[in-house]
């Protein structure tokens, strides 16, 4: 017998019902199949505590040198900050070493550049460095001081650099969007939040199913309650405004879709950031990267339902007439593009 007679028989016997059970059973065993395999690539490449490679070690060392970077650019700047980051960084900088990996790359010299402007910070303010600096980087002291590289630490941006946002070319706009995590006083102008996310609907999306969603939240008490929880924003003072993105279970039909909930969250995301930054207000994203229990508070704090998906937070407010930013270092686009 033929397998489309096969099938045809197998159907009249079973009935439409049943058949779409079968299809339903067989569906929610593959999805379990294909998280383990998921989970599996996971385990087996995410830089953990034990992970040494040149690429996982950079991970650990640009984290790291981020969390100074973000202490930096604090508008009260507290002096002798980041215990915990200087010794984490510290350390992974001397296993990188001690593994011979290249002293060239972008990560290595990011890292020399945000403890550089450490020093600086501290000899601008009259300041003694903090024993943990001193204590953890006396084996590349002299790297520090002799490092002329400017890619890592803060900057600042005028307000008058973002008035013409909305005559700016993409390219230009797009480059000289920042993160910015102090904002003005003032509340936000709705209509603004409004025309960014009518802007960000022509997000491609698979098959054009549209599956993202967005809350705007300015009620203070839900965003103290959120960023508590999150526990990414803390020393700074509240945002006027907070975005979450979210991305709806239902509109996907496969298993084999699993993570294009992310995909497309993701995309949408970006497109928001764009299209603040084209209205001429200042933002910062946020992860959403929750354990089970911190998932469900906030899920419970901002009655969102299971079949969404936490994307990201986006803080959003006013710029300030002068904006403190994380420089951010961003690799060489042939270091990451292979033509075949």
């Amino acid at each position: 017998m033929k397998m489309s007679s096969l099938k045809s028989s197998v159907k009249r016997t079973l009935g439409p019902k049943n058949v779409a059970y079968l299809k339903y059973k067989v569906s929610k065993f593959n999805l379990s199949k294909e998280y383990n395999w998921d989970k599996k690539k996971y385990y087996s490449n995410f830089s953990n505590v034990f992970s040494s490679d040149e690429h996982q070690l950079g991970a650990k060392i640009t984290f790291n040198a981020h969390q100074l970077e973000k202490g930096l650019s604090h508008k009260n700047f507290r002096v002798g900050f980041g215990k915990n980051p200087l010794t984490q960084l510290s350390k992974n900088m001397q296993e990188y070493i001690s593994r011979g990996y290249s002293k060239e790359n972008k990560v290595y010299i990011n890292a020399l550049s945000c403890l550089r402007a450490y020093i600086e910070k501290h000899e601008e303010l009259g300041e003694p460095l903090p024993e943990h600096y001193t204590k953890n980087f006396n084996f590349i002291k002299k790297e520090i001081l002799e490092c002329t590289s400017k890619i890592g630490g803060f900057d600042v941006v005028n307000i008058n650099q973002k008035i013409n946002n909305r005559v700016k070319d993409y390219k230009t706009l797009f480059e000289n969007r920042v993160a910015i995590r102090e904002y003005a006083d003032e509340q936000v102008d709705i209509s603004k939040i409004k025309e960014a996310i009518t802007i960000s609907m022509k997000t491609p999306s698979v098959c054009n199913r549209q599956s993202s969603r967005i809350r705007v939240i300015t009620d203070k008490k839900l965003i103290e309650q959120s960023l508590k929880i999150q526990a990414g924003f803390n020393g700074y003072k509240l945002p006027p405004c907070l975005l979450l993105i979210t991305t709806d279970t239902s509109a996907f039909i496969e298993t084999k879709e699993r993570n294009q909930v992310y995909i497309d969250g993701g995309l949408f995301s970006m497109s928001i950031l764009n299209a603040l930054e084209y209205v001429g207000l200042a933002a910062c994203p946020l992860h959403t990267m929750f354990n089970v229990k911190d998932e469900v508070s906030t899920r419970k704090v901002l009655d969102v339902p299971e079949n969404e998906n936490l994307i990201m937070y986006i803080a959003v407010g006013n710029f300030n007439q002068e904006n403190l930013y994380c420089k951010s270092f961003r690799n060489d686009a042939e270091s990451i593009t292979t033509f075949l």
